[in-house]
């Protein structure tokens, strides 16, 4: 899958031309004030910041990853003095991103609820704000969390763990790593902010329970209805458990990097319905899709 450097340039690559047809989509809505352009440029940003994401890992590989043992002094340096330090740093934002740009999707993508969506949506940056503060009290050591810098150049993966069970993604030290068969990431969260770390829970209530609740536009959806949608995250997240417990010696940390099997279900595979079943899709004037009735 998306576990090298050339196959995440791949789907770089073919985020980026999607990205590149949904803004053709809101960009024609756009340039001739019609309605409908918001929803366009919410799509938009979705494709987008799937794309980042893998363009992200496809320079992680490339500029090198630390190994899990951290002989190779990749993050003992300061953030503006390590490539790693600072491409981590990258991918928390792009993490916590993934459910605003979601939340703001489903706000702009739904006939009803738009009070409850925008509540969900103000969570979502709620979540990256609080994820940011207790990135920043961990990093800095604050409160005695961390570690002093290491004189040795050797920053093994020292994971944070509660009763026994490692948290998701939470380590003393801001640092990329290599895995058994994907990059992953490993943040300083603060305790006291119970890690903020990208869990099971945090991820379905404030990423994928909304789609469930999207009231649909109908024939209009590109992407398909709420059900279709919600499942296809909620598949992509089980994909990449799937395969991290099943494909050689799957390290946890490395599901969330999976974002090539999360964003295939529900980004890609309407592009491949449509070039199959729908070509016209490709070629028509959105208007017609939108009948004079507002849905930003």
């Amino acid at each position: 899958m998306c576990w090298s450097q050339s196959t995440s340039g791949w789907f770089a690559l073919i985020g980026a031309l999607m990205s590149a047809d949904q803004f053709r989509r809101f960009y024609k809505l756009y340039s001739t004030n019609q309605v409908g352009s918001t929803r366009m440029f919410s799509q938009f940003l979705l494709y987008f910041t799937y794309t980042l994401m893998e363009l992200l890992q496809h320079i992680q590989y490339r500029v090198g990853l630390e190994n899990m043992e951290g002989t190779e002094g990749r993050c003992v340096q300061s953030l503006l003095e390590s490539p790693n330090v600072f491409f981590s740093l990258v991918a928390h934002f792009l993490v916590w991103l993934q459910p605003v740009v979601h939340n703001y999707w489903i706000l702009h993508n739904s006939k009803k609820g738009k009070l409850a969506f925008k509540l969900s949506l103000t969570l979502a940056w709620i979540t990256l704000i609080v994820a940011t503060i207790s990135l920043v009290m961990g990093y800095n050591n604050m409160f005695g969390f961390g570690k002093p810098e290491i004189a040795h150049n050797h920053t093994p993966v020292d994971p944070a763990i509660i009763f026994g069970v490692h948290v998701h993604n939470v380590d003393s030290k801001l640092c990329s790593y290599q895995g058994p068969n994907h990059l992953f990431w490993m943040f300083p969260y603060h305790p006291m902010w119970n890690y903020s770390s990208a869990n099971w829970f945090v991820w379905l209530a404030i990423t994928i329970i909304p789609h469930f609740f999207r009231r649909s536009i109908g024939f209009r959806d590109f992407l398909g209805n709420n059900i279709v949608v919600g499942c296809g995250v909620f598949s992509g997240w089980i994909a990449s458990v799937v395969v991290t417990l099943t494909v050689g010696n799957g390290y946890q940390h490395e599901i969330p990097s999976y974002w090539c099997l999360i964003s295939m279900p529900f980004l890609i595979l309407p592009y491949l319905v449509a070039l199959i079943f729908k070509p016209k899709r490709f070629n028509f004037d959105e208007t017609l899709y939108l009948k004079n009735k507002k849905v930003d």
